[in-house]
């Protein structure tokens, strides 16, 4: 018998990769796969802390990036990673201009350089802090039987059931 909460977090857990994966435009996540990128890699060096921000660069604010830097060029070009410094910064193979700094002991993995492109390529949106940002109801997914459901998140459930070619069982009579 699986408890009442591990049922939830199971609910749960298939609403949100429902969720995540009904988006039409495979854009990366901003909170959970760039922002993560941009703190361990980035942040030494372009975060907060104002007395250690490298060449006026900030990433932790959401329109420094954009600002023509004092080399003439943009970290960040919204749509367009091949003219983005910070993407020919983190493949670049040459040791004197690659990001971060093989001193720092940190690289940026193909994988993650590959988020941050198409990040970018999406238009780079930065989003706040997760808890300062108002919770948005997801919209329902649509689902071949909507009939079957008798709560919205049955509908997370059937859709992810249907993704995956399986389908609901008949309801059980009362005794069972």
């Amino acid at each position: 018998m699986i408890s009442r909460s591990a049922r939830f977090l199971w609910v749960a857990f298939v609403a949100a990769s429902v969720v995540s994966s009904a988006g039409a435009v495979d854009k990366p996540d901003f909170q959970r796969q760039i922002r993560p990128i941009l703190s361990e890699k980035c942040y030494a060096c372009h975060g907060p802390d104002e007395a250690k921000v490298k060449s006026g660069l900030r990433l932790d604010v959401a329109d420094s990036p954009f600002k023509e830097l004092k080399s003439g060029k943009r970290a960040i070009v919204a749509g367009k990673p091949a003219q983005s410094e910070l993407i020919k910064r983190v493949v670049t193979t040459d040791e004197d201009d690659v990001m971060p700094p093989k001193k720092t002991g940190k690289a940026v993995t193909q994988e993650e350089a590959e988020l941050l492109r198409r990040w970018i390529a999406g238009g780079a949106e930065f989003k706040g802090h997760w808890s300062f940002t108002a919770p948005v109801e997801a919209p329902l997914p649509k689902v071949k039987n909507a009939r079957w459901s008798k709560h919205p998140v049955d509908r997370f459930v059937l859709a992810q059931m249907g993704s995956k070619g399986l389908a609901p069982e008949a309801e059980a009579d009362k005794h069972t």
